[in-house]
């Protein structure tokens, strides 16, 4: 979700608490009730729809924090390598990127061609890889050091995939999101009117209404784009 609407969803969540806080002073049924119900199925999808987006973010924070921890463990000891063989190729280790999830996915790959024994290996290349591999186990990394890099970067293909997948669906997600969002406007608006004249008398009420009903910034909800059959 974008910034403007989180603002929205505050919005959002002000109405339903100042019509908890008041509903014993409207009718059951009354306007002002029935629309209660409706702002609080609103914000609770809104809001379930915001988590999905927030945990499919951090899992994949989480696991590029994971691989450049991992690119820094290596990064380390083949500095230490160099220092008692100057021929050791240390510069290839090195983590230049920028820290993002295609800058770890390529670095982890890169790592991979030199230290990853891989299908259809010349038995040269297994040798090379394999004795390149105990230089670092040398220097106390864990014998499973690219095994765990390559589920790091497993992982990180599988959110890829997984983000991907739910991005197929992104003119529909957005479409329905803006419907709820616009829903929710109307609602507000509608409550405007019975509660303005409910309150008419009593300007602390009104203040509270207008402190909770009130957009902080940004524009009105766009209206949703018309479905087709």
């Amino acid at each position: 979700m974008q910034d403007i609407d989180v603002l929205r969803l505050e919005r959002l969540d002000r109405v339903k608490t100042f019509l908890e806080n008041h509903i014993g002073e409207f009718a059951t049924g009354s306007v002002v009730d029935q629309t209660r119900i409706e702002v609080t199925g609103l914000l609770t999808t809104l809001n379930a729809a915001r988590v999905t987006q927030i945990r499919l973010l951090a899992n994949k924070e989480e696991i590029v924090a994971s691989l450049i921890a991992r690119f820094k463990d290596i990064a380390r000891t083949a500095r230490s390598i160099l220092s008692d063989d100057p021929s050791f190729p240390e510069e290839v280790f090195r983590f230049a990127g920028d820290y993002s999830e295609n800058s770890a996915a390529t670095h982890a790959d890169a790592i991979f061609t030199l230290l990853d024994a891989k299908h259809g290996d010349t038995v040269p290349n297994l040798a090379r890889k394999a004795a390149l591999r105990e230089r670092f186990t040398e220097y106390e990394m864990d014998p499973g050091f690219v095994s765990a890099l390559r589920a790091d970067r497993d992982s990180l293909a599988d959110a890829y995939t997984r983000t991907h997948a739910d991005n197929e669906d992104d003119l529909d997600t957005a479409a329905a999101v803006a419907t709820l969002f616009h829903q929710a406007n109307n609602a507000v608006t509608r409550l405007n009117g019975p509660i303005q004249n409910k309150y008419s008398a009593d300007p602390d009420k009104i203040h509270e209404w207008n402190q909770a009903s009130h957009m902080e910034s940004g524009p009105a909800p766009p209206e949703p784009e018309p479905t087709t059959a």
